[in-house]
């Protein structure tokens, strides 16, 4: 799936492919603010959290950022301990971190799980949210899959586990802690 950046420029939308940008009336292909490009349909819309919790839809996570496109230069690579950090510290704001979500039985479910485990080892909520309404089926199988807390119920949940590898399900020692890694949002 191709993700870009939405630009709204008088009244057309201008989307961002890597270093290849195009731009199409918002109601060109699927409808009302619908982009469709390359046969993908975008939709995306910043919303308020209000009292709504963001929740995990993965039941693990790598301790470290990925290196992709898709992450910010600050945080490529970087553990979720050291975002976290910086977070705490002031260095990033919780806006400097979108998060992006989508809505399954009335849950908001996390995209980005390490950009919201980040922020929760700081004990912040996002407040960067961008609704999408097309999750791909990728995303939503991970839903079936039973957590690694407690009684192993059903995700979206409040907690996910750092793990060794997406083989390796063995939990990763808090840094500071030393326990099993386990990240609960706020």
């Amino acid at each position: 799936m191709m993700r870009g950046k939405l630009r709204w420029r008088e009244k057309r939308v201008c989307v961002t492919f890597s270093a290849r940008k195009e731009c199409v009336s918002p109601f060109h292909g699927a409808g009302g603010g619908t982009l469709v490009h390359k046969a993908v349909a975008i939709r995306r819309e910043a919303i308020e959290l209000g009292d709504r919790r963001v929740l995990f839809g993965q039941r693990r996570m790598s301790a470290r950022f990925s290196s992709g496109d898709r992450v910010p230069s600050w945080m490529r690579n970087r553990s979720i301990a050291d975002v976290a950090d910086d977070l705490r510290s002031g260095r990033r704001s919780a806006n400097d971190i979108r998060i992006e979500v989508f809505e399954h039985n009335g849950e908001l479910v996390s995209m980005n799980t390490r950009g919201l485990a980040a922020l929760s080892e700081a004990g912040l909520r996002p407040t960067n949210v961008v609704l999408n309404r097309n999750p791909s089926r990728d995303i939503l199988r991970r839903l079936r899959e039973p957590t690694l807390t407690g009684n192993g119920g059903p995700l979206p949940s409040r907690s996910s586990v750092v793990t060794v590898s997406r083989s390796d399900l063995t939990p990763v020692p808090h840094p500071r802690t030393g326990a099993d890694w386990v990240v609960t949002v706020p």
